[in-house]
């Protein structure tokens, strides 16, 4: 409610789309960190930086852990069904070796008025009769369903209703087309709707795919049944074996003849192969694998596939020594002093520039990359430094044509200098709808936060709390 009831008046929305369209004219020039020249990095400032940032030079934890892994798709790798095997199958499901019956029909609805009883129910079945006599006299149905049929569907179709499908249609409707011939017209049919006029118009019979064309599926088919019965029974045995022998994965593998495998090394990001699994990497760091050395519960890493963990070494994370990390900490010294150097520098010649110099002059004296003054608005990110463009807007207004000076960090880019010279206010009439509207919601929405914190900030002055700053 505060959030959303942040009024905008006109006057507001003139001013902030003046400032939106406000243009200034703008120049900098970047003190670059690798021109800064700098003696190398002492013996004590490395290892001084070596001991204050000792958390970026320990090594990452990692192991490597024996698995065992059971899979629904191995336990029938050697599996050949007999052909008996196969016919038995190609018996039993016989219903789904073949293709269905497939029928065409078209029909002619001849609606009941509502609340249709007695007499009025007669007259649409008298008028159904009459459509039907037309129709067995040889009229052309599609001509008799654009005549008399009410279903808006089908109507411009000649009353076509497609491939019939179970459970679409009415079951009085679906139950009396099952039983006409090719070209057989039916009876007055009575469902909710009306009465239905309706005829065959195509019917292709099922047919029976024989043994030898169904043997690669019926292979295919007897091989999932085979591991689906194996897995289910290993699997008991492996969840079983893995927990009653927890000092290792020998005895589960012998038992169900498996073989233990071993991972690479891999952190708790995990690693390559099974050690990807987020479910292994979680069970291979856990206290039970990691600290008393047992082995994993049984993991369930996809619908037929079970694993389980055991440690096999470990790899604690240490500091590296001195040595190792030497190179890196120089990079990170000389990097931060070329930083400093910079800011530093550009810190000084924007006090040269407010005591009279011009940027373009100090840049060139310097050697430093030099962009000429352009009018920019807020938005040109792509003309300029998104974050000079910033500081540029948020410096003062230049007065009696003096530039303003300022300096802003730009990080492994070094320190840029700007100078705005001039500023051009934006005119409101010439903005367009999708401008005032995006000023709008801003403005709105800046209110609507200022109300709902004042709001916040009044509950807690009121509220008896105590805060303890230390604890938090």
């Amino acid at each position: 409610g505060f959030g959303e009831s942040g009024l905008v008046t006109e006057k507001d929305l003139t001013t902030v789309v003046r400032l939106m369209k406000q243009e200034r004219e703008v120049a900098y020039a970047v003190v670059a960190q690798d021109s800064m020249q700098l003696p190398a990095p002492t013996t004590e400032a490395i290892e001084k930086y070596y001991q204050a940032h000792a958390d970026l030079f320990r090594s990452v934890e990692q192991v490597r852990v024996d698995y065992l892994r059971l899979s629904a798709a191995e336990l029938v790798k050697d599996y050949q069904p007999t052909e008996q095997e196969l016919r038995k199958i190609y018996t039993e499901d016989s219903s789904k070796t073949g293709s269905a019956t497939e029928r065409r029909a078209a029909h002619i609805l001849i609606p009941f008025t509502a609340g249709a009883a007695g007499d009025d129910a007669k007259k649409t079945l008298a008028k159904a009769e009459d459509v039907e006599k037309q129709a067995r006299a040889g009229a052309d149905f599609a001509k008799l369903a654009r005549t008399y049929s009410a279903d808006k569907d089908s109507v411009v179709k000649g009353g076509d209703l497609g491939e019939i499908r179970p459970g679409v249609l009415p079951k009085p409707l679906e139950d009396a087309i099952a039983g006409l011939k090719p070209g057989e017209i039916s009876k007055p049919i009575r469902t909710e709707y009306g009465y239905h006029v309706v005829k065959l118009t195509a019917l292709k019979q099922a047919t029976q795919k024989t043994f030898e064309e169904m043997k690669l599926q019926l292979s295919k088919q007897a091989r999932q049944r085979k591991a689906e019965e194996r897995y289910y029974e290993a699997s008991e045995k492996f969840r079983n074996l893995v927990y009653e022998q927890p000092d290792s994965l020998a005895p589960a593998a012998d038992t169900l003849g498996l073989k233990v495998e071993t991972t690479d090394w891999f952190d708790r990001n995990g690693g390559r192969g099974v050690a990807a699994s987020p479910r292994v990497v979680e069970a291979a760091f856990s206290a039970e694998v990691l600290t008393q050395k047992r082995n994993s519960d049984a993991i369930e890493v996809s619908g037929d596939t079970l694993m389980a963990v055991h440690l096999a070494e470990h790899r604690p994370s240490t500091l590296k020594p001195l040595a190792e990390v030497r190179p890196q900490i120089e990079r990170a010294l000389r990097q931060e002093a070329a930083q400093n150097a910079a800011r530093e520098l550009g810190e000084s010649l924007v006090k040269e520039l407010s005591a009279g110099q011009s940027l373009e002059a100090v840049a060139k004296k310097r050697g430093l990359k030099y962009v000429a003054p352009r009018m920019i608005q807020r938005d040109q990110a792509q003309a300029f430094d998104r974050r000079v463009i910033e500081e540029a807007f948020r410096a003062p207004r230049p007065e009696s044509g003096k530039s303003i000076f300022g300096g802003v960090d730009m990080g492994v880019q070094g320190y840029a200098i700007y100078a705005v010279s001039k500023v051009k206010e934006g005119d409101p009439g010439t903005a367009d709808t999708a401008t005032k509207e995006r000023a709008r919601t801003f403005l709105g929405a800046r209110r609507g936060s200022d109300y709902f914190g004042n709001y916040r900030a009044r509950l807690k002055q009121k509220a008896d709390v105590k805060i303890y700053q230390e604890k938090l």
